[in-house]
């Protein structure tokens, strides 16, 4: 196990679950520091001792009994053929590279997706089976397309797949869409847009509909379908 701290004290606590019949470890780095932690204006002292208790506990890494690991960004995949065991950790990942660990970030992360999920199965089932852990989803096993939908409402970002910074720097397309002259940061568009990137290993890349069916990620007929979806999940979260 590794931690992303550069602490040099280093102990492990551990939570045990269920996963597909097995049981499952959960490994936190316990890390030292310092356990001074600014008031909060109008939070309980005890709240914010919490907080500072919080950040000595970190889940930064995982070392399950269980095949096929894979580590992400931010959550680590085990592979069990027709099902998945994914860990949603503390690490926080963002301009494509891991700059922290938040605590309790994974928990929310991960308990947060799972409602959403509960929330939208009327418009797109999902894989999620269970959640034995506040850090640990199973889900089914799926074919995943290699594209990401982003629905965006406003010119802005600062991200390099962001609407903002591909439009200050010139552009007026943008992912199959077009935008005018004369836009600021944070102006609402006329209507929201799709603007998909692909999910690349290192970094995501900015696509259009187009390319996306020329390219042989997805038919035109999963395109259809799947951006159909997405257009109905988005109405949903903007309610």
């Amino acid at each position: 196990m590794q931690s992303l701290t550069k602490q040099p004290a280093c102990s492990v606590q551990a939570r045990v679950g269920a996963a597909n019949g097995r049981r499952v470890l959960v490994v936190r780095a316990q890390t030292a520091s310092s356990s001074a932690v600014e008031s909060i204006s109008g939070v309980r002292p005890e709240v914010v001792e919490a907080i500072a208790a919080a950040r000595k506990n970190c889940l930064t890494a995982t070392n399950l009994p269980l095949p096929n690991r894979r580590q992400g960004k931010v959550r680590d995949t085990y592979d069990l053929g027709d099902r998945v065991v994914i860990v949603t950790t503390d690490r926080q990942s963002a301009f494509d590279r891991l700059l922290a660990s938040v605590p309790f970030k994974g928990q929310v992360l991960n308990q947060t997706a799972a409602w959403w999920f509960q929330q939208t199965a009327h418009i797109i089932p999902s894989a999620l089976l269970s959640l034995p852990d506040p850090n640990v989803a199973i889900m089914t096993k799926c074919k995943v397309f290699p594209v990401e939908f982003v629905c965006r409402g406003f010119m802005t970002g600062s991200t390099d797949t962001s609407l903002w910074t591909h439009y200050k720097a010139g552009a007026r397309q943008y992912c199959g869409n077009s935008f005018p002259d004369g836009m600021r940061k944070n102006d609402r568009l006329a209507a929201n847009v799709i603007t998909p990137t692909t999910k690349a290993e290192d970094h995501d890349v900015p696509i259009s509909p187009k390319e996306i069916v020329e390219e042989g990620l997805m038919t035109q007929e999963d395109w259809d379908a799947v951006n159909g979806g997405n257009w109905r999940v988005c109405s949903r979260g903007g309610r």
